[in-house]
């Protein structure tokens, strides 16, 4: 049969072609070939619900429209002229459809070299192949992308012009990449294609984190080779949040762009990154996803170079960021307004060896520099890791750096003026190889900072005479602790039995009688410890820290209170004597439920004065610090745990071991059990059920004690104080105050050191006890470990 009786005849042609095409097709490329449908007349055939099945290759053509050449027919030719197919889908593999591809292009090939008649009467490639609406699916491994394909195929010129609309890729990244449209063009010759291949991209977006996308994104992906060995991009795009229109223009031009050219696995090459500085009003959704408010008119912008040799990358640039009002929990209790900095960055990067090395960081806010350098190790196995981190702070006016702190960072040091020139240098070298050889070197200057002037509830002269402090527990009800002369709240350190200031600097701060406030080495030793354990599990925390901590600020969770907390450990340190600042610490620590200074634990607890502890009752309170709320089960039970009792006569044997007692003293005492008053115990259960209350602690209540916080003017001056009055120290009960204290008899030390007359040890005991502190007592205080 002609290949002309086919369009000439259609009727009886149109069947037999259908079949051989089916046979032919489906035996060359090894797959299921069925044609619904197949029409033929004199402009051409058209064939209808094509399909083709393979093993990992599924294929559908609604409709496929073949034109011919009418005047060629009149002659005895076919000659096919153009092919269009319409609607459809494609869903497989990538590896099965190159081998379609070449499949087709053989078959093409046998057709073009087929012999006799039908070779001079048939020409079979068409000047143009048009494909348009086939939705597809193609995998590739774990890498996946769907999408709607049209595509211009001129046969002739071995030239196609391919277009993609509403890609996704999923490239194995963990997010998925999606393009409005994707245009390029492949050209081939002599069977290889032309190099290099341009894809012309709009409205892309691909996320950045669970949030945030960048999006619409335009320009150019170049491919200079087959395998994408060396790529170059210049695209330019915006920030959407995901799940807006990430298609549509950024309103007002692109906000930022990348150019450069580089190879695949960034062996070589060079990026440069911009962001010229726009207002972040402009990208609302990203605003909406962060924790910043009335932030519209913040600006962001800055420029980054890498360059990438040898599979390192060096990074080299500036980011500015001005006028940023953050709102976050972990920050600081109110907003902070107007944060803003510049950051130059020089460093290099090593994916291979999970290396940042950074030869220059520098951040600057008004005025004052941190600069950063060091090394970065963070190898996947956790022994090759390694942190060297060098940080300085060159010299600046010590008011310009409180002024560069925003305010609402340190709202409690409003009203400090300082004079002088502050400069810090720290440097850290963490090998986690040898964790116990870890270094912290610090080199801070405070001392050449001065207070010209303090706020009122700060100041010396405040801090120094008494006034009343408010405590809001846990659970919301509030204390008033008075820390005066005559309140029953109170008792002066001199009438404290020297066994608890001792029991405490063993537990908490041995180096107390020296140190400015700072624990230097307690700082490493924390340090090393949270590095072992991978997590915080040990602070440095100072009596001085722990005294401003309570009496000035509060037990919220943030840097603002951290922050304060420094600043005004180091002014105490210059304000107060050491004895004042112990003095405070014993008459407003919590050593249980409601239970805050000395005072009234040693009432609660014992029944007795403080000035009648005994060392071994000094240990056990001492022992309730870490966690007094939780601890106090044991008094609610009448009873310590075999395993408590033991930390609380490890704490007493290490005393001994520090020479803050004698071994007479330590000899009598141990041999001694804690035997709990029950006075102010009340129902066990009722007791239990408190700590399990307060337990259930919130950040806001921890937020509102302290003198500069909202705890700070209660309104309660000493003039409007009843002096004589005794504050509860439970809410189920109030025992009569405590007679006054009669030293006599009693184990305590007098205002000028001298053992009470009638005392029943008689150990060698130094006069001051802030004056004499044994070398194996440098070490920093042991702090009380969770049980």
């Amino acid at each position: 049969m002609s290949a002309v009786a086919i369009f000439t005849a259609p009727r009886w042609g149109a069947g037999r072609i259908k079949a051989e095409l089916e046979r032919r097709v489906g035996a060359r490329l090894g797959a299921e070939v069925e044609i619904a449908e197949l029409t033929a007349n004199w402009s051409g055939a058209e064939l209808h619900d094509v399909t083709l099945r393979l093993a990992d290759l599924d294929a559908r053509v609604d409709a496929v429209h073949v034109s011919v050449d009418r005047q060629a027919l009149w002659s005895g030719r076919v000659e096919v002229v153009e092919i269009e197919a319409v609607g459809g889908y494609l869903h497989g593999s990538r590896d099965a459809l190159t081998q379609i591809v070449q499949e087709l292009r053989e078959l093409e090939g046998e057709a073009e070299g087929a012999h006799g008649w039908l070779r001079r009467r048939t020409r079979l490639t068409p000047d143009a192949v048009e494909l348009r609406g086939l939705s597809f699916t193609l995998r590739d491994g774990d890498r996946r992308a769907t999408g709607s394909m049209a595509a211009t195929v001129e046969p002739a010129q071995r030239r196609v012009e391919l277009r993609v609309t509403s890609l996704v890729a999923e490239l194995g990244l963990g997010r998925p990449l999606r393009a409005a449209s994707l245009r390029t063009s492949l050209e081939q010759r002599d069977g290889e294609l032309l190099f290099p291949i341009t894809s012309t991209l709009a409205g892309v977006a691909a996320e950045v984190d669970e949030n945030i996308a960048v999006a619409g994104v335009h320009g150019t992906i170049t491919a200079h080779d087959r395998d994408a060995t060396e790529i170059s991009v210049d695209l330019a795009g915006g920030f959407a949040q995901l799940g807006a229109n990430e298609e549509a223009e950024i309103e007002g031009g692109d906000l930022w762009s990348v150019s450069g050219r580089f190879a695949r696995d960034l062996s070589a090459g060079k990026i440069a990154v911009d962001m010229a500085a726009f207002e972040l009003g402009r990208v609302p959704e990203v605003l909406a996803s962060l924790p910043v408010v009335e932030s519209d008119l913040a600006t962001l912008g800055g420029h980054l170079e890498i360059d990438f040799g040898d599979g390192v990358a060096q990074l080299d640039g500036k980011l500015s960021l001005a006028g940023l009002n953050v709102s976050h929990q972990l920050l600081a209790r109110d907003v902070v307004r107007d944060v803003g900095f510049s950051v130059e960055i020089d460093a290099l990067v090593d994916p291979a060896a999970r290396k940042l090395s950074v030869r220059r960081l520098a951040v600057q806010r008004a005025g004052v520099v941190l600069l950063v350098r060091g090394e970065l190790v963070h190898a996947r196995v956790r022994e090759q890791r390694r942190y060297q981190v060098d940080l300085e702070i060159p010299a600046v006016g010590c008011q310009e750096v409180l002024d560069a702190i925003p305010r609402e960072l340190v709202p409690g040091l409003a009203g400090f003026e300082l004079e002088g020139q502050f400069a810090a240098h720290v440097n850290v070298d963490a090998d986690f190889a040898d964790l116990a050889a870890l270094k912290l070197d610090a080199d801070i200057d405070f001392e050449a900072c001065r207070v010209r002037a303090a706020p009122r509830l700060a100041s010396a002269a405040h801090l120094n005479g008494g006034f009343v402090h408010r405590v809001t527990m846990r659970d919301g009800r509030t204390r008033r602790v008075g820390l005066y002369a005559g309140s029953s709240n109170y008792t002066p350190l001199d009438a404290i039995s020297r066994y608890m200031a001792e029991a405490v600097l063993t537990t908490e701060d041995g180096s107390f009688r020296r140190h400015d406030g700072f624990n230097r080495s307690q700082l490493e030793v924390a340090l090393r410890r949270n590095l072992e354990s991978g997590k915080v599990r040990l602070g440095a925390s100072t009596i001085t820290m722990q005294m401003v901590k309570n009496v000035l600020l509060s037990h919220e969770r943030t840097l603002s209170r951290k922050l304060q907390e420094l600043f005004l450990t180091w002014w105490v340190e210059q304000a107060l004597s050491k004895q004042r600042i112990m003095e405070l610490y014993l008459n407003v620590i919590e050593f249980g439920p409601g239970v805050y200074g000395v005072t009234d634990a040693s009432r609660h607890y014992f029944g007795k004065h403080p000035g009648e502890l005994s060392s071994l009752e000094a240990a056990y309170l001492a022992s309730m610090l870490p966690s007094p709320v939780r601890r106090h089960v044991y008094y609610c039970d009448d009873q310590l745990s075999e395993r408590f009792d033991q930390k609380v006569r490890w704490i007493h044997d290490l005393m001994l071991e520090r020479e803050r007692i004698t071994a007479q003293e330590h000899e009598v005492y141990a041999a001694t059990l804690i035997s709990f008053d029950p006075y102010e115990r009340g129902d066990p259960e009722a007791c239990l059920e408190e700590i399990e209350t307060l337990m259930a602690a919130t950040q806001t209540q921890r937020s509102l004690s302290g003198l500069l916080g909202d705890g700070g003017d209660t309104g309660d001056s000493l003039d409007a104080v009843d002096w004589g009055a005794t504050a509860p120290s439970r809410t189920w009960g109030v025992r009569p105050p405590l007679p006054v204290f009669d030293p006599s008899g009693a184990e305590w030390f007098g205002p000028d050191g001298e053992r009470a007359p009638g005392q029943r040890l008689e150990p060698s005991l130094p006069q001051d006890p802030f004056e004499h502190d044994p070398a194996n007592s440098d070490a920093p205080g042991i702090p009380a470990m969770d049980e």
